[in-house]
């Protein structure tokens, strides 16, 4: 049991360093907005993240996690969009980095229960 609630804060962890790489790329994009021929870039996880975020596989009321689980990010660029041959589109970029703020700030949640609980139990409550 013990051991179960330790991998899920590694793996929770390895959840926030992706959110926190994929943020740094996303606000390259919106700060790259005017740059002639600039491509924008996008982090994509891999299947194995997927299972760390507890959207594959597992029980529907468990987040699965596995300490083997390896943390393999894509980065994919998005074609030209403008006639400068710069592929932001400012709203959008501006939406994803929102979007990956907000799942950065659940899983800072979800990590900040797990460590309360982990407290509670060695209060000896």
């Amino acid at each position: 049991m013990s051991g179960s609630m330790f991998q899920s804060i590694g793996g929770l962890e390895r959840v926030l360093d992706y959110h926190l790489q994929r943020h740094g790329v996303l606000a390259s994009n919106v700060t790259n907005a005017e740059t002639p021929r600039y491509r924008p870039k996008d982090l994509i996880f891999n299947d194995s993240m997927k299972k760390v975020q507890g959207l594959a596989g597992g029980d529907k009321g468990h987040i699965g996690v596995s300490s083997k689980t390896e943390a393999n990010y894509t980065r994919v660029e998005y074609g030209p969009t403008s006639v400068d041959q710069n592929g932001v589109r400012v709203e959008r970029a501006m939406a994803r980095l929102t979007a990956n703020k907000l799942r950065y700030n659940s899983s800072v949640e979800v990590l900040r229960r797990r460590l309360a609980l982990i407290k509670y139990a060695a209060s000896d409550r």
